[in-house]
């Protein structure tokens, strides 16, 4: 981004090079929210392939950051072995579905199946 070199905005440097990404046309169905010191993005790869996202948190004394690149899963058992782990983790159905690029339908057969086979409670 040229019309920026010297320029000292008051923008996080993750925030310019997430505008830089997507300027080159390498991101696609992008969300970006920066509130009070906390920045949340998320973004498909153009292929649909990769989903991106990143958070920073600050919290007055304590810093958080997480990058993550979730791929598509190559077999179903793949996918629900991802399902089986964010659920673990706790996460929404809708939060799951998210981490998985599939639907939220998807991930409640995938949840289904696994109660089945005894995997789940």
């Amino acid at each position: 981004m040229q019309n920026l070199q010297g320029y000292k905005p008051k923008v996080p440097q993750e925030v310019l090079e997430t505008i830089e990404y997507i300027a080159n046309g390498n991101l696609r169905n992008i969300k970006m929210n920066y509130n009070n010191g906390n920045f949340e993005f998320h973004a498909d790869s153009y292929d649909g392939q990769k989903k991106f996202i990143i958070k920073k948190q600050h919290i007055p004394g304590i810093i958080s950051e997480s990058k993550m690149l979730v791929q598509n899963p190559n077999s179903l058992n793949e996918r629900r072995e991802r399902v089986l782990h964010f659920h673990k983790e706790g996460l929404s159905q809708t939060k799951i579905s998210e981490l998985t690029m599939t639907s939220q339908k998807t991930v409640s057969n995938d949840l289904k199946f696994l109660r089945d086979q005894g995997k789940i409670k």
